[in-house]
């Protein structure tokens, strides 16, 4: 959950700010695409965007921070897969899952050790991390990680 109505933000400002906006307006659109994207995965028959385009956009993930014992942001990160060839990315459209929990818990571990409110995330770091898992999932070479946006929204 990005944020609580119960439970106001600091300074007490409201939770309606442009960048809160843009944030719901980007998870909705990502949303409303998947259905189209998985009913697509479970037919096995690709459409021509998919053997031309070499990318596959992953779900939003998602980690808590955690500082103390106590939950103090959230760790959003958009990425995608470069897949050069139509059998490689269904290879890794066919280890999505596995990709997709192998991602959890390196953003966990990522998110429980790199990630503080009072420094910028590294996202070369994140990268690289998310590359090494692509690579143990996939195999080397099979496809490249590109970030789309890192965002930690505070608790």
């Amino acid at each position: 959950m990005l944020f609580s109505p119960h439970r106001p933000l600091p300074g007490g400002t409201a939770p309606h700010g442009p960048r809160r906006l843009m944030l719901g307006l980007a998870a909705g659109l990502l949303l409303l695409s998947a259905p189209a994207r998985v009913h697509a995965q479970e037919d096995g028959a690709a459409t021509p965007a998919e053997r031309i385009t070499p990318y596959i956009q992953l779900e939003p993930l998602q980690a808590s921070v955690i500082e103390k014992g106590m939950w103090i942001a959230t760790l959003v990160v958009a990425a995608s897969l470069d897949s050069p060839t139509f059998e490689t990315r269904q290879l890794a459209r066919s280890r999505m899952e596995r990709l997709n929990e192998a991602y959890l818990f390196a953003l966990s571990n990522f998110a429980r050790t790199r990630v503080s409110l009072d420094r910028p995330v590294n996202v070369a770091v994140l990268a690289s991390t998310l590359q090494r898992v692509t690579d143990e999932v996939l195999g080397p070479g099979i496809a490249k990680v590109l970030i789309g946006f890192v965002a930690v929204n505070k608790a």
